[in-house]
Order: C-alpha cells, then sequence, then structure tokens
C-alpha cells in the first residue's frame, strides 16, 4: 500500500510569543506546527541540523538588532514547511543629553533641555526632575526647562526605551548667579590726596575673578582679580577712577573713588615791611595757596643763622638794618616750596635827650656805653676846650659828659659808678672846669686827670698828645682834623669820626696857625691836614703855614659843610654808615656828648635846624638807604623836632 502526501506541515512560528522587543539575546522559539516531523533552525547566520519540532526553543540572537528568524518544518513525506519571524534585540537604555547649560556659575535665567536617543528601539518616554526633592514628571520633546532661581539647582533625568531599558538617572547642577559681586575699592590708602601719578588701588571683592580700572586716558583692561593694583593717573588733578568688578558669571559691579593727584608746591606770600626801609616793627603776615591738597604748614627762619619755627600768626621784626627772612609751606601731601627770601629792612630811630644838656649826656652816656674804665668830662658852658675831647674820649673807650663850670650835674656820679670807670678825664683848664669840680670828684674816690692848657688853642694840642699816647695802631696815624677854634659846628661834625679812627682835632684861628699848633703838628707827626669848613671859617693862607698837605672839606654854610663831611668821612673809611646822628647845629652842648656816641657806634653826624632838615641831610640820607640802619636824635624837640625826626625817616625810606 502506498501512501502519498504532498500536502506541506501547516501551522504557526513567532519569538517570544510574538513579542516586538527583547532585553537579551536568548529568546525562546515558539512553534505550532501539524505534521510537522523535522525542523532547523536559522538565526542569521544560516540553518543549522534537523531535529526535531520542539514546541518552545531557546536559541542565541547573534547581538543587538532587528533580527529575522528562519524555521524549516518538514512532515514524513518531506514536505516543508518555511516560517519566519523577527525581534528587535535592544538591551542598551538610551541616553539623554541636557543643553542649554553650564556647570560653571552664570546668570540666569538658565532654559535646558533634554535630547534623549536610543538608535534600536527608540526612545519611549524621557522623565525630569527639577530640585532635589519632589516627583519626576514627564519631559516632553522640544520642552526647555527654565531655571530662575539663584544658587545651585540640581537636575535629574533619565529616558526609558521602547525595549524597557531604562537609562541611569543624571544629573546636573545649574549654578545660576545674577548678583553683582560685593566689595569695593580705595585708591592710595584712602587718601584725598596725592603727591604722585602713581597711586595703590586696594581692592576688596570676594566673589570677583576680573576686574578693570580706568580714568582719563588710563585703562587697565580686564585682568585677573588682584587686590593691589599700580595705577598711573594722566596728571595733577582730580582724577575719578571706576573699579569694575567681574564675577564668574558675568557679573558686574562699578564702583568709582577719586584722588586728586598735587604735584605742585604751595606758593607763600609775606605781606607787611618790604615797602623800603621803616621804622620798627615790622610785622608780617605769610599767607600761603595751595589749590589742589591745602597747605598743611607754613615756616620761616628770620636772620640767616635763625632757628625755624612753624607760622602760626604774624610775627615781628624789628632788628635795625636790612633782616632777611626766609620763609616756605608744605602741603598736605608733602610738596615742599622752595624757599623764599624777602628782606626786612629797618630803620631804628631813638632819640636821647634830658631835661637839660648835662642831662641829655647822661642819657647819652646811659644809653650808649654798658660800661667804661674812663669818663672825659667837658664843659657844658662853653665849647672851646671841649672841641677835640671826642678823639681822647676814642683813644679811651669813653663817653663824654658835660658840667657845669663850678658844680657836677645831678646823676653825674650815679652814671660814673654804673660805667664802673675809676678815672675821669678833665678836659679844660681851671677857666672851663673849676677846681672844687676836680675836687669833689677827687673826694668821691676817683682819679682825676686835667688836660688842659693856657688856651684853647694849647688845650687841643694836649688832648692830642694824649690821644696819641694812648690810642694804640690806628688805619690813619698821620691824619688830623683841623678846626676854627672860635666857633663849634664845623668841629663837632668830625667829632665821630674823631672818636671811631682817634684822629685829632687842632684848632686855629680863622687867619693864622697859632704858634703851639703849627709844632704839634711837627712834633706829633702829622702827615695829611683836613681843614673842615669853607674859607669863611678858615681862610686859605692858613693851609699852608700847616706845614703838611692839606684838604679843605667844606660847603655853604655849617648844615652843607656837614653833609660834605658826612661823605668825606664814609670815602675814607673813617666811620661806618650804619648809624646816623642828627643833632642840632644852633647849639653845642648836645652836639659835644653826641658826637662821641655816635662815634662809639661808628657811625656819622649831620647838622641840622631845629625845625627843618636842611637839603645836605635829606640827600645824605636818601643815598644811604639800605646801609643806614639807627637814626640817634641827640636832644630833645628844643634841639631837634619831630617833623625833623620824620623828614630824615621819610628820606631813608
Amino acid at each position: 500500500r502506498v501512501r502519498m502526501d504532498r500536502a506541506p506541515p501547516s501551522g504557526t512560528f513567532d519569538i517570544n510569543g510574538g513579542a516586538r522587543f527583547t532585553t537579551t539575546s536568548t529568546v525562546t522559539l515558539n512553534s505550532a506546527v501539524i505534521s510537522g516531523h523535522m525542523m532547523r533552525v536559522d538565526v542569521g547566520s544560516g540553518f543549522g541540523s534537523w531535529g526535531p519540532v520542539w514546541p518552545s526553543l531557546e536559541v542565541t540572537l547573534p547581538g543587538e538588532g532587528h533580527r529575522i528568524v528562519r524555521a524549516q518544518y518538514d512532515d514524513v513525506a518531506g514536505n516543508r514547511l518555511s516560517l519566519a519571524a523577527s525581534i528587535t534585540v535592544d538591551w542598551t537604555p538610551p541616553s539623554t543629553v541636557a543643553s542649554g547649560w553650564t556647570d560653571a556659575w552664570v546668570r540666569g535665567p538658565v532654559r535646558l533641555s533634554l535630547v534623549p536617543t536610543d538608535n534600536v528601539a527608540g526612545v519611549a518616554s524621557t522623565r525630569i526632575r527639577v530640585g532635589a526633592t519632589g516627583s519626576f514628571s514627564e519631559y516632553l520633546p522640544g520642552d526647555e526647562v527654565a531655571i530662575t532661581d539663584e544658587g545651585s539647582t540640581v537636575l535629574e533625568w533619565y529616558s526609558v526605551d521602547i525595549a524597557g531599558n531604562r537609562e541611569a538617572t543624571k544629573t546636573a547642577t545649574v549654578r545660576i548667579d545674577n548678583s553683582p559681586p560685593p566689595g569695593t575699592f580705595v585708591l592710595a590708602g584712602g587718601a584725598t590726596h596725592v603727591a604722585t601719578t602713581a597711586v595703590e588701588a586696594f581692592g576688596v571683592a570676594p566673589d570677583s575673578t576680573e576686574m578693570r580700572y580706568t580714568s582719563g586716558n588710563m585703562d587697565t583692561g580686564w585682568i585677573a582679580f588682584e587686590s593691589k593694583v599700580s595705577l598711573s593717573l594722566d596728571g595733577p588733578g582730580t582724577h575719578v577712577v571706576s573699579g569694575r568688578f567681574r564675577d564668574i558669571a558675568g557679573n558686574e559691579a562699578v564702583h568709582e573713588s577719586s584722588v586728586t593727584v598735587d604735584l605742585q608746591a604751595p606758593t607763600t606770600t609775606v605781606l607787611g615791611g618790604f615797602d623800603g626801609f621803616r621804622a620798627p616793627p615790622a610785622t608780617l603776615t605769610l599767607e600761603a595757596v595751595d589749590d589742589r591738597s591745602g597747605v598743611s604748614a607754613t615756616y620761616y627762619r628770620v636772620g640767616s643763622d635763625g632757628q625755624a619755627r612753624q607760622y602760626t600768626a604774624p610775627f615781628v621784626v624789628d632788628k635795625p638794618g636790612a633782616t632777611e627772612v626766609v620763609f616756605w609751606s608744605v602741603d598736605k601731601v608733602g610738596n615742599i616750596e622752595a624757599t623764599r627770601t624777602a628782606t626786612v629792612r629797618i630803620v631804628e630811630s631813638v632819640r636821647y635827650e634830658g631835661v637839660n644838656r648835662y642831662q641829655t649826656a647822661i642819657e647819652v652816656s646811659r644809653r650808649t656805653f654798658s660800661a667804661a674804665r674812663s669818663v672825659v668830662l667837658a664843659s657844658g658852658e662853653d665849647f672851646p676846650d671841649a672841641l677835640s675831647a671826642a678823639s681822647l674820649a676814642g683813644a679811651l673807650e669813653a663817653p663824654v659828659l658835660l658840667t657845669m663850670k663850678t658844680a657836677l650835674p645831678h646823676g653825674l656820679f650815679a652814671e660814673v659808678k654804673r660805667l664802673g670807670a675809676t678815672k675821669v678825664y678833665i678836659i679844660g683848664g681851671e677857666g672851663a672846669i673849676a677846681p672844687e669840680v676836680e675836687m669833689s670828684i677827687i673826694g668821691a674816690g676817683i682819679a682825676v686827670e686835667r688836660i688842659g692848657g693856657w688856651n684853647r688853642f694849647e688845650t687841643a694840642v694836649r688832648v692830642a698828645r694824649a690821644t696819641i699816647a694812648k690810642r694804640g695802631t690806628v688805619a690813619e696815624p698821620g691824619l688830623v682834623f683841623v678846626a676854627r677854634g672860635d666857633d663849634f659846628p664845623d668841629a663837632v661834625s668830625a667829632a665821630p669820626a674823631a672818636f671811631a679812627s682817634r684822629v685829632p682835632i687842632l684848632l686855629v684861628r680863622q687867619t693864622s696857625v697859632p704858634t703851639p699848633t703849627a709844632a704839634a703838628v711837627s712834633e706829633l707827626g702829622m702827615t695829611e691836614a683836613i681843614i673842615l669848613g669853607g674859607i669863611g671859617a678858615i681862610q686859605d693862607q692858613v693851609l699852608p703855614e700847616l706845614g703838611i698837605p692839606a684838604q679843605r672839606v667844606s660847603g655853604d654854610d655849617r648844615y652843607s659843610t656837614s653833609a660834605e663831611f658826612f661823605d668825606f668821612a664814609k670815602s675814607r673809611s673813617l666811620v661806618g654808615s650804619a648809624t646816623v646822628g642828627l643833632v642840632t647845629g644852633e647849639r653845642f652842648p648836645d652836639a659835644l656828648a653826641g658826637g662821641a656816641a655816635i662815634g662809639h657806634r661808628g657811625g656819622a653826624l649831620l647838622l641840622t635846624r631845629q625845625t627843618a632838615l636842611p637839603v645836605g641831610a635829606r640827600d645824605r640820607l636818601r643815598a644811604s638807604v639800605g646801609v643806614v640802619e639807627r637814626v640817634r636824635v641827640i636832644g630833645g624837640q628844643g634841639a631837634v623836632t619831630d617833623d625833623v625826626v620824620n623828614a630824615a625817616m621819610q628820606a631813608l625810606q
């Protein structure tokens, strides 16, 4: 019996029960085939060997991807059924990438997007959670998650693919900083003014990573933050510096600080005392100006060797003559002004006067001589014997005091005691100063030496001898002054020079030279005579009788002669110029004592009228501006009025 079967087997074939996806390579093949006798399977690398038909058979697929499995079923007659099934193998979870954020600090808001990918099964869903707490929520493709809160915000997300693979939760921290960095900066340690364009900026900005300073043409550009930065400002003036500080998120804070650069020292001016020579005192005011930082202090020094003092109030300069005042200021940043110099020119005017001629002589002595071993005493009642006294007083460095003929004036002994004098030289014979005066001095325990002759001419000779004997070394030992013996003005004009240079004074008549005088010229070794006065005082025929070269010093009257002798004495350096005496030319007593006092100070004498300053005296004073430091007025208002003194002081300005 023959059995014939031409119909193939029938049935179904699936993988994992018809699943589309699997997360493992091992799958189950399910066969429901009728009449199937043998089967073989191709999992992608060719059919395997034949074997019995298994309703359920595990096979291993070659990897991820879309896999097609083929199965062939044969019945006993050899009829064949071919079936195929497919499945996608996907065991890799999706990968989700977040965009729109950075791990660094940024300015908000941050808009984050998620892009999930799965190259096999495809993404089924993505879920996200904002913040460390709370639940995950569905993320839809194309959405943006906006993060606005400042600070650190943790985001978590994951995706699941269609195969059911779940991505490991991913985490990102979004750091948002919308606040400018705190802090500030100061220039030059907080100083408002500096003395240099190079200043240091000190910044305190804890969150800043960059900074930039600008002012005018100065720009540091953005540089890494440092607490201290050296800046170079444009120049003097007030500079507003802008400091910009930027944090890592890009937030900027702008601060400003100003400083004034002061490169210029103050300027100091002085007021008072600089309008020529003036009477003391001179009150000086210093005014300093500094337009930038301001004046810190002003200093001054009076005189070349004076001590520097800080100026706080007007000060006084009263030293006679020209006094140099040096002054300067320092501003608040330390700029020191170059020293400035001004000269204060002071002419001191002092009047020596007493109630009468005798007291005036005592006052002159008291205010001129601090001490003296001797005193020269001359008559205050007549001038002839006293005319030659100045040279002896100079040789002795002694004052000339005046006495009455028969009695000493009140206060004379007190002055002698103050001086510490132990000897009195009486000038003139007993006809000029009586013996009782001499005896009263001796009775007081004071030595006396009288120098007198038969007449004024011989007295002058004896005074000249004593002068030469006591004067020591002098600049002009052969010089003699010759004056008329019967008038006083010309002789008293020479008194200061006679005192200062120890030059003897000899007397002559208007028309002749007395025998004692002529003899003395030769005896004393005189080599040059200075004739005091014009031909109205000493006529020309007298000059050859002296037997030595003679030079006349004269003017139109006693006042102009005095002025001419003023010039002569200075030209020969017989006197100095710092002190000038003003004495009446109308009476002799003040000139006798005053001439010696002026000579003691190295000065010269000018005769004046009681109420008017002669033109010659005025002109000499004007020519002496800058030289004369002191004016000594001998006598009271009855001798020289204040109008005369004021005119003299005006001339010296």
